[in-house]
This record gives structure tokens, sequence and C-alpha cells, in this order.
């Protein structure tokens, strides 16, 4: 297969996306399966974080049909490149690390339950 461009990548990822949403899931990883073929190893950042996504919705849709071992596998592959892509928020720390809008581990012993309506963000 040649070689992907984004807008291909993006197509191809719908389509998938389509067949998810029908619970055709085989279909879905057909799909993923030539999307991957067209997005062979590379030091490219951009296309490592490409088969990053891929990667990960075809272990998604292989775990759908429990084909444990090979969505494992889909998995631990996506990591790999969704860390050599040089993404920061596929890195381990930036992913442990909460934002300003979640709130940290300890301080949800201390919030109110269930939520206000203010906090909630309703009036």
């Amino acid at each position: 297969m040649a070689r992907i461009d984004r807008t291909a990548f993006a197509k191809a990822l719908h389509e998938a996306h389509e067949r998810e949403h029908d619970q055709r899931w085989q279909d879905a990883i057909d799909v993923y399966a030539d999307l991957l073929a067209s997005l062979d190893p590379s030091a490219d950042p951009e296309r490592r974080a490409m088969r990053a996504i891929a990667l990960m919705r075809r272990g998604n849709a292989l775990m759908e049909l429990r084909r444990w071992d090979e969505a494992r596998g889909a998995l631990d592959e996506a990591l790999h490149d969704a860390k050599a892509s040089g993404d920061r928020a596929a890195t381990t720390a930036n992913a442990r690390r909460p934002s300003s809008s979640t709130p940290s581990s300890a301080s949800i012993g201390t919030m109110p339950w269930p939520p206000s309506r203010a906090a909630a963000g309703r009036s």
C-alpha cells in the first residue's frame, strides 16, 4: 500500500469507526490492518503517532471479540509507538500529572458528595 497522508488516515479511521459503531468488529480490524500496512514503522514522529492511534483502536476492536492476546499485543505496540512519537501526552510522567481542572487523588476524599449544582456548573 502507498504511503498514507493525514487526509487518507482520517478517512480510514472514520471508516473503521463506522464499522465499530455498527459492532462489525472484524470489519473494523480489517480496516485497521490495511491502515497499519500503509504505516510501516518509521522514525517520523507523526507516523509513529498515527500508528499508535490505529493500533490502539485495533486493540479495542480485538478486545470486543475477546481476542485477548492479540489485543494486548496491539495495545503494547500502540504504547511503544506513542512514547516513541515524542508526544508529551504519551509519556508516563505527563499521563500521571493531574491538570488544574482534574482533582488530585488527595483532594478527591475531601470533595462534597453529591456535588453542589454550582460545582457541577449548573445553577
